[in-house]
């Protein structure tokens, strides 16, 4: 499930759920199976079958206790299908933890039975992404909640919320660690209304803003107000900000906030088709080497306007840094192709670009200090250096 991309889980919690795709699988395992977590992911069939398979697992739950999570991804969700998964929530002996929909399809009366069938009370990972759900229904799904909810974990990807309900959400869900707004509604002069909310949110590490405001972008002074704020989650980790139209001006304020901020624990960011070109190539440069004071750092700049030599530049600067770079190099560029240069020992190749290199898949290790990691795919090839 998605929405489970999660650091850490808070105590009594499961860590590493057994994943369960039909009721005959969930009966195979035990007679009894006190303290288990289950992540039962049965999308997607057709409708009737999976609301059969959520009554059997219901049944097989019913005398037993545990952790269970439920994964629809992909599922029209018919009125049996949300009977069945409201019955299924309402066990007692059962701890009813994660709840994923993502893609699933919904019609607009069904919208209503869904939020009288689940309550979020008790969740601690919920995925909508796709969903569609509006304010309305948000607000639905939330009522009769306690104040503060136990949320870990928020995919309202691509979901058509406005800024007020989600503010009143965000308000009660304090101790999230992953939330994803990518592709959300959200206006793009109301957003920085949001930004206090993330600088407040103690255990936020993973935050995903892809593609807002690709539409309608904001000001260059109102991204910068919320990378700033943003930025000041102290538990921040991965940041997402791929399809942002941040531009050479949006890099040149995220570099100067990084460089104020100082985050402590961010070594994930993803800068891809953010509009930037190689006019502000050492604006990156810089970047880099501040994000590869955190070890580990992983750095996303594909999409952008960059040649091939900018590149390579760029490359070798991440791999001093010790920094895991990722951009868009097709193969064509290096003519015979890269891969075979390497299995080859090309050391013409290899002194151009003074860059030792070792791919595992192709040719042994060639050497123990700068190296690079090179994938293939049907769209070329993805260059990653770091330091070994």
């Amino acid at each position: 499930m998605e929405c489970m991309l999660l650091p850490a889980w808070p105590a009594g919690a499961p860590p590493d759920p057994t994943r369960i795709r039909t009721s005959g699988e969930l009966l195979a395992l035990s007679e009894g199976y006190p303290g288990a977590a289950l992540h039962l992911a049965l999308g997607p069939f057709l409708s009737d079958s999976i609301a059969i398979e959520l009554e059997k697992c219901r049944l097989l739950l019913a005398n037993v206790t545990g952790w269970f999570s439920v994964c629809l991804e992909g599922t029209p969700l018919s009125v049996s299908v949300l009977e069945a998964l409201g019955r299924l929530a309402q066990l007692p002996s059962v701890h009813f933890y994660g709840l994923c929909l993502r893609g699933c399809r919904l019609e607009d009366n069904e919208k209503t039975l869904l939020t009288t069938q689940i309550t979020v009370s008790r969740l601690l990972s919920l995925n909508l992404a796709y969903l569609l759900l509006d304010d309305s229904a948000l607000v639905r799904l939330t009522e009769g909640c306690p104040s503060t909810l136990p949320l870990r974990n928020l995919s309202l990807r691509g979901c058509p919320i406005g800024c007020l309900v989600l503010n009143e959400l965000l308000k009660r869900t304090s101790h999230l660690q992953g939330l994803d707004l990518s592709g959300t509604a959200l206006l793009v002069d109301e957003l920085p209304s949001l930004a206090p909310l993330f600088r407040m949110m103690a255990d936020l590490a993973v935050l995903r803003l892809a593609g807002l405001g690709a539409s309608n972008p904001l000001t260059q002074q109102a991204w910068r107000r919320v990378i700033h704020s943003v930025l000041q989650a102290p538990s921040l980790q991965l940041l997402d900000l791929s399809g942002i139209p941040l531009g050479d001006l949006g890099l040149a304020g995220f570099e100067q906030a990084i460089r104020e901020l100082a985050p402590p624990g961010l070594h994930d960011v993803d800068l891809t088709g953010t509009g930037f070109t190689e006019a502000h190539a050492s604006v990156l440069q810089r970047l880099i080497r501040l994000l590869g004071r955190v070890p580990g750092t992983i750095v996303r700049v594909a999409g952008n306007s960059l040649s091939r030599d900018v590149q390579l530049g760029l490359l070798q600067e991440a791999a001093l840094c010790g920094v895991t770079l990722l951009v868009d190099i097709p193969l064509c560029y290096f003519g015979r192709g890269i891969g075979l240069r390497i299995a080859e020992r090309d050391t013409q190749f290899l002194d151009k670009y003074a860059l030792p290199l070792s791919v595992p898949s192709l040719a042994p290790s060639i050497h123990t200090g700068r190296s690079a990691q090179v994938t293939f795919d049907s769209m070329g090839t993805h260059v990653t250096l770091m330091t070994q």
